[in-house]
């Protein structure tokens, strides 16, 4: 299952049920012209970067497996709405829903084709772009050789701008007031999950010498495991921030609202949210299925019976109870290697009891 990341006119754009080899997008004509959702501006960026586009959806790849991955025990798991009726870059959500779900589906998403691009220009996967040119960080000690091959985030950071951004509508004025904010809500997202993947890159070194000694050390920027950026975006989510449009010093922005949350503390400005999800509108409970808001409710769904958290099943089934369903489960165990060459297993029976929402 996907998420592409190609947004346009408040839109994200969902597909699913792709095998990989999908991804791999080959070199044909007419090929930017018969993707669904995308802008006239993003066509012709895929005309002119074909190559890109396989990375592109390798990222949205990533993207959705992720979230699936962090939100799986959570009333929202990001599920995709009629998923048997999905294809690549047709599944567009509500324009008109601009939650603290839909923040986190813009930055992943932007995060995942950053990523993926990154990784693209450092393996020589694209034309226009290899291994980064970054320059030599100040910290780094003065001992160690700059140098290696290092994932080019900065390419992919300014491609992944220009395509994002393509794909927003920038006609809407602030007489528009719903469109307006909701466009600059996208672009603030869109851009944190980018920072999210530089940010949280790191500076690997390995040794050279004689014998292993450790007589030079060449080092070079490299990106993280996609999980950790997807832990760094979870707890985003969880300290999202609540924005309404505003004006300010002549301008229209998206400033914080005095809530609750925020009763005990200063509202925090718009710089100040520079590093933080923003969402205009309240979420639902996501208990019961709500189409509107791309929510499947929680009946079916796995819960953990001891558990007190989000995964228990009194927060995740919302109070209406749950069900115990046993199984018996065969798995291969006390496997041996033979000489040779073979590994023989037994086979296990266990029985296997799970709980259900109602």
């Amino acid at each position: 299952m996907v998420l592409t990341s190609f947004f346009h006119a408040g839109h994200s754009v969902w597909s699913v049920n792709i095998p990989h080899q999908a991804y791999i997008i080959s070199v044909q004509p007419g090929l930017c012209m018969n993707l669904g959702g995308l802008t006239r501006e993003q066509i012709d960026l895929c005309q002119k970067n074909i190559d890109h586009m396989a990375s592109v959806g390798l990222g949205a790849k990533m993207a959705i497996q992720e979230c699936q991955f962090q939100y799986q025990y959570e009333k929202w798991n990001c599920s995709i709405p009629d998923a048997e009726k999905s294809s690549l870059f047709e599944r567009i959500t509500s324009k008109d829903v601009a939650t603290r779900e839909a923040a986190l589906t813009y930055a992943i998403s932007s995060a995942g084709v950053v990523w993926a691009l990154a990784r693209a220009c450092t393996e020589g996967n694209l034309s226009t772009c290899s291994c980064s040119r970054e320059r030599r960080p100040l910290d780094l000690n003065k001992e160690y050789q700059w140098g290696g091959c290092g994932d080019n985030i900065e390419y992919a950071v300014k491609f992944g701008r220009e395509f994002m951004e393509a794909g927003e509508d920038h006609r809407p004025t602030e007489e528009d007031r719903k469109k307006y904010a909701r466009t600059l809500m996208n672009l603030h997202n869109n851009n944190l999950g980018r920072r999210v993947v530089k940010d949280i890159s790191v500076v690997e070194c390995k040794c050279h010498g004689v014998c292993g000694s450790c007589n030079l050390k060449t080092c070079w920027r490299q990106l993280v495991e996609f999980r950790e950026i997807g832990n760094a975006l979870h707890d985003k989510y969880d300290a999202a921030v609540q924005v309404a449009l505003k004006r300010k010093e002549g301008r229209s922005l998206l400033l914080p609202m005095r809530s609750r949350h925020y009763s005990q503390r200063k509202a925090k400005s718009a710089q100040e949210t520079r590093d933080e999800l923003v969402y205009i509108d309240k979420s639902p409970d996501f208990c019961s299925k709500n189409a509107a808001h791309g929510a499947q409710g929680t009946r079916g769904r796995k819960c953990i019976k001891e558990s007190l958290g989000k995964d228990g099943c009194n927060l995740l089934c919302c109070s209406r109870g749950y069900k115990m369903k046993k199984e018996v489960q065969a798995t291969r165990c006390r496997c041996k290697f033979h000489w040779c060459c073979k590994v023989k297993c037994k086979t296990c029976i266990k029985n296997v009891t799970t709980h259900i929402c109602n």
